[in-house]
């Protein structure tokens, strides 16, 4: 089956900036994909979130999500911050965390609100879907940082962590973390710390994974502790496959990163993981998690604790055929004796 598309259609074409590709692609939800299509669709004419749900078939919630994704990326403008940015007579509609009046008395923390997302009980998991939060404004932020000391260090804090200012999108988006997702300050820049670490640097990415913690009751500077130096020897090992893959150039996919997971859980010693996936291109001449997870499983199973009992395993499975067959070996086994003993002496020393 192939594909391809009627040369009619280029009677009438629009641009899309490279930088939507090439920087986006990858990382945007669907949704804020559809919206810029349809205003690059209309360029020059002002939307707002009703004509974009009309469009769209989408509640004003979810294209109001959409948007915000483009705004914070700096490729959409939000006129209305533009607006109030020319009557503060502000420079750039940065957000700056506002100056508290000195010898102030401290002020009691606001009680973290009801988290306004939908919750759901899965078999006893609680689920958080962030798409309906309710927007909090700038002035509504400006105004929660007052009362709330926490809140104004918070602000603080993160905007040297990105090194910058606060985009309106990314206050609104902390601020919500901390109030009524209910994290504690010093949660949300330890999380802000790790996806910062990793390149994660879009706020939508990091309210999904802090909706993913409050999912888990990661909500203690102790458990977020925990979670980072996980997710910490977890990326290292992803890396230790990509480099047995020879996938350098492109990351795992979701799927890609449960099989990782499940090997590394096993309490094997990693040569023999990486050994595996080395095997899996000689034997497959391609990429296969799913056969190297075969072998990984059934060496496990077998006890197997080194690289020469796997081999050795290797060679009892390995069949003998007749000269002249399409898939003629030497008997015993098709890896190279030399070249296996350079393998393992220079790459997996014991």
């Amino acid at each position: 089956m192939s594909y391809y598309i009627e040369g009619g259609i280029w009677s009438s074409v629009f641009a899309v900036p490279c930088t939507v590709i090439d920087d986006h692609i990858h990382m945007c939800p669907p949704n804020s994909l559809k919206v810029l299509l349809l205003m690059l669709r209309h360029p020059g004419m002002p939307v707002d979130l009703i004509w974009l749900s009309e469009q769209l078939r989408e509640t004003p919630a979810e294209v109001q999500d959409a948007v915000s994704y483009w705004v914070s990326a700096g490729i959409v403008t939000d006129s209305t911050a533009q607006e109030e940015l020319v009557q503060d007579a502000a420079p750039t509609p940065a957000y700056t965390a506002p100056s508290l009046p000195e010898n102030q008395p401290p002020v009691a923390t606001v009680p973290a609100a009801t988290p306004s997302v939908t919750e759901k009980n899965i078999g006893g998991q609680k689920i958080i879907t962030t798409s309906v939060r309710p927007r909090i404004s700038r002035d509504d932020v400006d105004l929660i940082s007052q009362k709330d000391p926490s809140l104004y260090q918070l602000l603080r804090e993160a905007q040297i962590i990105l090194n910058g200012p606060l985009s309106p999108v990314d206050s609104e988006i902390l601020a919500a973390l901390h109030v009524y997702y209910g994290l504690p300050a010093d949660v949300v820049l330890m999380l802000l710390e790790y996806c910062v670490s990793t390149g994660k640097t879009n706020m939508h990415t990091v309210e999904k994974m802090a909706a993913s913690w409050v999912e888990r009751d990661i909500m203690t500077h102790e458990r977020a502790e925990e979670e980072i130096l996980r997710l910490t020897q977890v990326g290292e090992d992803e890396k230790k496959i990509i480099q047995a893959f020879h996938l350098q150039g492109r990351s795992l996919s979701a799927k890609e990163r449960e099989y990782v997971e499940r090997w590394f859980a096993l309490g094997m010693d990693e040569r023999i993981i990486s050994y595996a996936c080395e095997s899996t291109l000689d034997k497959t001449g391609k990429v296969s998690f799913a056969y190297a997870d075969k072998m990984i499983l059934s060496w496990k199973s077998k006890g197997i604790q080194s690289i020469r009992e796997a081999v050795e395993e290797q060679k009892k499975g390995a069949v003998k055929f007749t000269p002249g067959t399409r898939t003629a070996q030497t008997a015993g086994s098709s890896i190279d004796k030399d070249a296996l003993d350079a393998f393992i002496d220079g790459q997996f020393t014991e």
